[in-house]
């Protein structure tokens, strides 16, 4: 069994269930929930439930089987990158749509993280090997800026920066018509300055 603790800052008033599937985005929500049920995730030390709201304070433990030695290893591969700002601590991305930002389950390259492990000789290993660097992350199909950790020394401050609130959050509605369908739900981006593309 693999164990890691994590902080729950930047986790008020979401689910843990939803919290964790953030963290461990190779794994369904059922998966988590199952979990959570079976006692391997632990809040402050404690078993818990699935819908029990965080207040960004507490200590989150989870435990998961080991995983195959071949999803325990990222291929670099030479794919081109925005990149927008980088620094000895940072390195700023514009990631494009369809871009998945690590890779997990059915999804093992061709991904942002390949492209980093190519480009950059220094990631944070802060949340594990298959997310070198990642901190935050923006659906598949959704474009913006994603801020990558080439060492510990930023994230405190990100996520104490996210817990405050200090990011700026833009939402474009861009309206128009794609194929026949003219209706259906508009689902938001949580993603700072992202965009998702969406059928109306």
């Amino acid at each position: 069994m693999n164990n890691k603790t994590i902080s729950a800052a930047g986790g008020k008033n979401i689910r843990l269930d939803i919290f964790i599937s953030d963290q461990l985005t190779d794994l369904s929500r059922s998966q988590i929930q199952k979990m959570i049920r079976d006692g391997l995730v632990l809040v402050n030390g404690k078993e818990s439930k699935t819908g029990l709201k965080l207040d960004g304070n507490e200590t989150i433990q989870y435990s998961f089987p080991n995983r195959s030695p071949e999803l325990n290893r990222i291929t670099p591969e030479d794919i081109p990158l925005n990149i927008l700002h980088e620094d000895e601590d940072m390195i700023a991305v514009n990631k494009s749509a369809g871009m998945v930002v690590h890779p997990g389950v059915g999804k093992r390259n061709h991904t942002l993280v390949n492209g980093l492990a190519f480009h950059f000789e220094t990631l944070s290993d802060l949340n594990g090997i298959l997310r070198p660097g990642i901190v935050h992350r923006l659906d598949e199909y959704t474009s913006g800026v994603i801020l990558v950790a080439k060492t510990i020394n930023p994230i405190r401050t990100w996520l104490l920066s996210l817990k405050i609130v200090q990011f700026k959050k833009n939402i474009w509605l861009l309206p128009g018509i794609i194929g026949k369908k003219q209706k259906g739900r508009l689902m938001l981006p949580s993603g700072a300055c992202a965009l998702t593309l969406h059928r109306m």
